[in-house]
């Protein structure tokens, strides 16, 4: 998670997340430093953000967060209050809404 927060501030999260996904198994410090380079990020910042541990306190506060609030997978979205857990289609968003519109 701090990796990807500084690949956000460098303006490459989205292809760093997609580097992370494709090699799961293979997250380490080294292979988010090589995946930096590869992405033509600055490695040293990089480097500088994991060994400082930069975005920790972030990183817990949307942790304590995620607790509080009983999520404990993505995608998890809240509709006025209400958890609704895993990839839904539209139309159950869309119902929960209508609902709450008093359609």
């Amino acid at each position: 998670a701090q990796a990807s927060m500084e690949a956000q501030r460098q303006g490459k999260f989205w292809p760093f997340h997609d580097k992370i996904f494709a090699n799961i198994r293979s997250v380490n410090k080294a292979q988010l430093l090589k995946w930096a380079g590869e992405l033509k990020m600055d490695v040293k910042a990089m480097k500088h953000a994991l060994d400082t541990k930069k975005y920790k306190a972030v990183v817990d506060a949307d942790l304590a967060l995620a607790k509080k609030w009983h999520v404990r997978g993505t995608p998890t979205f809240f509709v006025n209050g209400e958890r609704v857990t895993g990839a839904h289609p539209f139309k159950v968003f869309a119902s929960k809404i209508n609902k709450l519109l008093g359609q």
